[in-house]
């Protein structure tokens, strides 16, 4: 069978016993997805997407130094790949944010939060949905500092979008 198919089919069973919450079946399916992502080589946007991937069910299973370790090589993968997509590069930025958000290492997920906006407000603008849940993560580490001016610059933010996105568009 053609590696990318073979690929493809261990991700697609991952996210599904994922979904499910069936861990453990989501674990095998992306190790094997792993295995399968080497031969595309070190560069390779899949090899990354299988990192990630992995990382995931390791972070939800409680196992945060497998995922911390999984997510920085993802990191690195996606940065190195060529033509690498800037959506993937900022999902695993920002499970790796969360990651750091969930043991109360703020600093880090804060550094991680920012790139994170900076990417998808790149990819889909400065007022889109998808920066709303990290800028209301961003305005609670700053609250958590005890920087409550910035807090609330985040938190308003995050409300604009949240507004502005509900609002009807004229026609």
């Amino acid at each position: 069978m053609i590696p990318d198919v073979v690929w493809q089919n261990y991700i697609d069973l991952g996210y599904l016993a994922h979904s499910v919450g069936n861990l453990s079946m989501a674990e095998r399916m992306f190790e094997a997805a792993l295995e399968e992502a080497r031969m595309f080589g070190a560069d390779d946007a899949r090899l990354a997407a299988s990192f990630n991937n992995l990382a995931l069910v390791y972070q939800n299973q409680g196992q945060h130094q497998k995922a911390t370790a999984l997510y920085k090589r993802a990191l690195a993968v996606y940065e190195r790949a060529r033509g690498a997509n800037r959506k993937h590069l900022a999902a695993s930025l920002d499970n790796l944010a969360e990651l750091y958000f969930q043991r109360g290492d703020y600093v880090k997920a804060r550094a991680f939060y920012k790139k994170v906006l900076q990417i998808f407000e790149q990819l889909y603008g400065p007022d889109a949905p998808e920066l709303v849940p990290r800028l209301k993560r961003l305005g609670y580490i700053y609250c958590e500092r005890g920087r409550f001016d910035e807090a609330l610059q985040f938190y308003n933010r995050a409300q604009q979008i949240k507004t502005m996105s509900a609002a009807p568009v004229a026609s």
